[in-house]
């Protein structure tokens, strides 16, 4: 499985920096984020058959595209290029600090769950406050603009 995820990061970042290219940032995460969802519901649904979960594994590894590829294209469509480098920094010093608990979380989620079926839901519903946030946040910016 992981090497699925990193053979489709070799594929999936060109992917994802087109279509922002093509759909803009904030829809392409979006959609992206909704791929990412339906990797989380082949896991769940068909996580027993190995074949499945090797591909579900590989599509999964969209995440890692969006936020290499995708997230500084959405930050510098919502905030230009005047101060990109140092809002860029601070967006990333943040998903570290966030992300340095992921894995304690995730597992106190397989604990309270029994099983990984209660990591994915919680994926699930952290990326649907991904593609939220993104919406939201390209609705403020068209209104600080007006």
């Amino acid at each position: 499985m992981v090497s699925a995820a990193s053979l489709s990061d070799i594929f999936l970042n060109p992917f994802v920096g087109k279509t922002c290219d093509k759909l803009g940032a904030i829809k392409a995460t979006v959609a992206w984020t909704g791929v990412s969802i339906l990797s989380f519901l082949l896991l769940i649904i068909g996580g027993s058959n190995e074949t499945v979960s090797i591909i579900a594994a590989g599509v999964n590894d969209v995440m890692f595209a969006i936020v290499g590829t995708a997230m500084p294209m959405l930050l510098l469509s919502l905030f230009g290029s005047r101060d990109f480098g140092r809002i860029y920094s601070i967006v990333c010093s943040a998903g570290y600090v966030v992300g340095a608990f992921g894995m304690p979380v995730m597992m106190k989620v397989y604990g309270m769950a029994g099983s990984f079926q209660g990591v994915f839901i919680f994926c699930i519903a952290c990326n649907l406050m991904i593609a939220a946030f993104a919406i939201v946040s390209g609705f403020l910016n068209k209104a600080a603009e007006k």
